[in-house]
């Protein structure tokens, strides 16, 4: 599983991602923010479960027992209303790079930037130019 964001679900156990019985996961440059926990390993003995370069925040928990976690990116998230990255994120440019994923979520091209962001989302600085009208 590859950059996802997986953000304030808290309806049934809260677990952003569950492992069930005899899997092998392997998670890169995920964003996990508000849950009770991020990422439970369900069968400790049967399962394997690597996340690598995720961005964990606001978590009770941010992983269970049986759950491997490497190069972890620090915060803030800075997400939007609509779960987009703001100015500012510690998601930025972070992301290992994945030459099979190439869009974002919304088509963007990966990465834009000095590297790929973390997440579902390709941060994309919007311009606002004001507009100037002269009477005639």
């Amino acid at each position: 599983m590859a950059h996802n964001t997986f953000v304030d679900n808290l309806e049934g156990d809260g677990v952003g991602v569950h492992v069930d019985t005899g899997s092998t996961v392997l998670l890169y440059n995920n964003i996990v923010v508000g849950r009770s926990v991020g990422i439970t390993n369900a069968d400790i003995d049967g399962s394997s479960v690597e996340a690598d370069y995720t961005l964990f925040e606001g978590n009770g928990m941010d992983y269970g027992p049986g759950v491997d976690s490497s190069y972890e990116i620090p915060g803030p998230a800075m997400l939007l209303t609509d779960y987009h990255l703001g100015s500012g994120s510690g998601a930025m440019n972070t992301a290992v790079t994945l030459p099979w994923v190439t869009r974002d979520i919304d088509g963007d091209r990966r990465p834009i930037g000095t590297g790929c962001d973390i997440g579902a989302d390709e941060y994309v600085a919007h311009v606002c130019v004001p507009l100037a009208l002269r009477g005639r």
